[in-house]
């Protein structure tokens, strides 16, 4: 048995060299070839040695300006990050992860956001603010259980590192199956996210660079990818907060993602004890959408709120029952 480990990490010692010394190959290829390598290894001494040489190819390509090996570069952070309980990669890993996934493609689309309104002071601060907060708070210990799900301590004895770490979630009406039935329509929707239809949802669109300065180029907006099988090799955002289970596909949400370890303050947003409140113009609400139950005070303070909007009309929905077919969601303008 020893002999055998001893044979298997020679002949991961030797492939090593060879891809080393292969100057056919560039810096990002031969960080590629390190990590599969690190995957065929069963030994930890070879799975830590292939990945931090990976690293290291890795960071001499991000120098040369190659910002495709980022996302591998993450990887390489989280996974020495767990061998040597480092908070420090951990971090270095999730800014990464960050910067590696940023696009601006969220630009193109609407995006949908249910609420729960308990008094009229509160629907006014939905209203101005969007809302950023820890994973750690999520009412659905399954869809973050990298944070809340059995074996935390085990993969991550420090849980401070996940301080700084916040998120806001949204849907959107692209590509879902059923193109009659529109996200702030469906039932189940408001049921769960709408405070069993009394709260409001609100439809908004985020121009270029808009939260790029609002966020300090600390985040990234992007959809999240449903698979069937959970895996954890890839780290904390790629795995941990972009992924979910094919059981919610049917939210086809998307999730602002936003890393500051040292959770400093500046004038675009303000700490609420685990929450970021970043401020948003009255120009990124496209629409407002009253629950069937929602109380009248909150739908007056809505459409008072909606006569704010000078330039372009912002319009106010009721959301109730069609009388046509009492199986289906329809709306109603209120002004």
């Amino acid at each position: 048995m020893i002999e055998q480990r001893f044979h298997n990490m020679n002949v991961i010692a030797d492939k090593i060299e060879k891809i080393l010394s292969n100057w056919n190959m560039d810096c990002k290829e031969r960080g590629d070839a390190l990590l599969s390598l690190a995957k065929e290894s069963s030994d930890d001494s070879s799975i830590y040695r292939c990945v931090f040489l990976a690293k290291e190819e890795y960071e001499r390509a991000r120098l040369n300006g190659d910002t495709q090996c980022l996302c591998n570069l993450a990887q390489c952070y989280f996974v020495l990050a767990h061998y040597n309980n480092s908070r420090e990669y951990y971090q270095k890993s999730i800014e990464l992860h960050i910067e590696g996934n940023r696009s601006k493609k969220y630009q193109a689309h609407d995006f949908y956001r249910y609420y729960k309104v308990n008094n009229v002071r509160q629907v006014k601060s939905i209203l101005k603010y969007i809302m950023l907060s820890s994973p750690s708070k999520f009412n659905d210990p399954v869809d973050c259980p990298i944070v809340q799900g059995p074996n935390v301590e085990y993969l991550f004895p420090d849980k401070t590192v996940f301080e700084g770490l916040k998120v806001c979630c949204f849907g959107e009406d692209d590509n879902r199956k059923n193109r009659d039935n529109h996200y702030h329509l469906d039932a189940k929707n408001w049921a769960y996210y709408g405070d069993s239809h009394r709260g409001i949802c609100i439809r908004y669109h985020f121009f270029p660079n808009q939260l790029e300065k609002r966020l300090s180029n600390k985040f990234v907006f992007k959809q999240v990818d449903y698979r069937e099988d959970f895996s954890f090799e890839r780290g904390i955002v790629a795995d941990g907060l972009l992924r979910k289970s094919k059981f919610y596909q049917e939210e086809n949400e998307w999730r602002i993602i936003w890393y500051d370890k040292n959770f400093s303050e500046n004038k675009y947003y303000k700490a609420k004890k685990d929450c970021l409140l970043i401020p948003i113009n009255i120009c990124n609400i496209i629409a407002i959408y009253v629950g069937y139950r929602c109380p009248d005070e909150i739908a007056k303070t809505v459409v008072e709120f909606a006569k704010k909007k000078k330039n372009v009309p912002l319009p106010v929905y009721k959301i109730h029952p069609d009388p046509k077919n009492l199986f289906r969601m329809t709306e109603t303008r209120l002004n």
